[in-house]
């Protein structure tokens, strides 16, 4: 694999619009924060504030951009006070990340698949569960995900192997390459779904350091937008792995598969949402500030413009519902995390495929219908509010919103039921229990789980 765009030494610098000290208001997100942490997550966000255009304009995914976040604690926001984290509900987490993801996106997208880990990780069996991967999240350590199989294979096709290195089971080697591991550039640990060599049928949950040899991540994620999530692929050659890193997937998950699913969902709702926040917040600031504007206007400036002012008032209802939609779908998944019954799962995974269906369209109708507030300079390019409307289409475009609908359709009319997962790939003959694995579990072979 080659290195496709330029990778910064450290967070970069440059100017966001509106500037830094918009991104610190005591917003809702930052409010459930302990105290003890708030001012460190304030300053983490001022630097990825500071330097969010150089990052845009550059493509640049510079390694160390989400070091301030991780140091601050925010990757065991979920974690249980006694583990060493912060104790946030569902709902407090998803207001966080929408604050995040207000400053940066991408950092919320590469952030992903570490939650997930962590959820999965608490609530699998105690006996069972290696906590020292509770130990290291808690250290500050950040986890990604190596999941999704590169383009052309079948669907549910799962080609990473995993085997025996000795007769004693000891050490096992990881041999295979993967696409879309969000965040792997900047993460210390890997989780690799691999099919067990020898075991037909049994898929395996790998944990690989990404220093370790015979790991290779590329830069290679080539899309207009979200390019700093650090979505590229991962070739695995001969890797040793010890024997307690190596566990059947059904063990290593505490989560029903709709749930995993769905709380995957949720977070990129919750990046979409963080990104219409901006649209608005940078709205408002232009209107407010500029003097600019059109002689057959209403008014003499955009701020006196009843037209700018429905426009204003249409973007911040759009936030409101964006917001409630996240909180109240991350409310029903909390719910269902603590009672796993049918009725539940079923209601949190509808929950959260609705709010996929409603959102994404919210979001890039109104990153477009923001320029409607003023003239040509809003395209300049130094301004880069294309960002907004890039983001959110390549956020979106994982999880086509017409799919989503179509399914919520069929369970309306047919009674038939939703997946219990999302994924894709090429045509083809289904797995059986003779190929190398079956068909993955929820967020873990689809496009979606990016």
């Amino acid at each position: 694999m080659t290195t496709r765009r330029s990778t910064l030494d450290s967070t970069g610098s440059g100017h966001a619009g509106g500037g830094a000290g918009s991104a610190l208001s005591a917003g809702p997100g930052l409010g459930d924060i302990p105290p003890a942490s708030r001012d460190a997550v304030a300053r983490a966000l001022a630097v990825l504030e500071d330097g969010v255009l150089s990052r845009d304009a550059a493509e640049a995914t510079p390694r160390d951009m989400l070091r301030g976040l991780l140091a601050a604690g925010i990757g065991v926001a979920r974690l249980p006070v006694s583990h060493g984290g912060w104790g946030l509900s569902l709902p407090a987490h998803i207001r966080l990340l929408i604050e995040v993801a207000r400053v940066e996106p991408a950092a919320v997208q590469a952030l992903r698949s570490h939650y997930a880990f962590l959820e999965r990780t608490l609530r699998a069996d105690p006996s069972t569960r290696p906590d020292r991967w509770i130990a290291e999240a808690a250290a500050g350590r950040m986890f990604a995900g190596a999941t999704t199989e590169p383009p052309g294979q079948v669907a549910g096709a799962l080609g990473t192997t995993v085997r025996r290195d000795d007769d004693a089971g000891r050490t096992w080697r990881l041999d295979g390459a993967k696409a879309y591991c969000t965040g792997a550039l900047y993460a210390d640990w890997l989780t690799v779904l691999a099919a067990a060599d020898g075991r037909p049928g049994e898929r395996c949950s790998v944990m690989v350091r990404t220093d370790q040899a015979g790991v290779r991540l590329a830069d290679d994620w080539a899309a207009f937008g979200q390019r700093a999530s650090a979505s590229g692929g991962a070739v695995f050659e001969n890797v040793r792995v010890d024997a307690a890193e190596v566990r059947p997937v059904e063990r290593a998950s505490g989560l029903p598969q709709p749930l995993n699913d769905a709380l995957l969902q949720l977070t990129h709702l919750a990046t979409l949402t963080g990104i219409l926040v901006r649209v608005h917040d940078d709205a408002v600031q232009q209107a407010r500030t500029s003097s600019r504007h059109f002689s057959h206007a209403a008014a003499a400036t955009p701020a006196q413009d009843p037209v700018v002012q429905q426009l204003i008032g249409l973007l911040g209802a759009r936030v409101a519902t964006a917001t409630v939609l996240s909180e109240s779908a991350a409310a029903v998944l909390e719910d269902a995390f603590e009672t796993p019954d049918e009725t539940r799962i079923a209601a949190a995974h509808r929950q959260v495929t609705r709010a996929q269906v409603i959102i994404p369209d919210l979001v890039l109708d109104s990153a477009s219908r923001a320029f409607d507030i003023g003239g040509g300079s809003l395209v300049g390019a130094s301004r880069r509010w294309d960002r907004h409307w890039r983001n959110a289409r390549t956020l979106a475009s994982h999880n086509p919103a017409v799919q989503k609908a179509r399914v919520l359709g069929a369970e309306a009319l047919l009674d038939e039921p939703l997946p219990g997962i999302w994924y894709a790939g090429e045509p083809g003959r289904a797995p059986s229990a003779g190929d190398v694995g079956p068909a993955p579990s929820a967020g873990e072979r689809r496009e979606g789980a990016r």
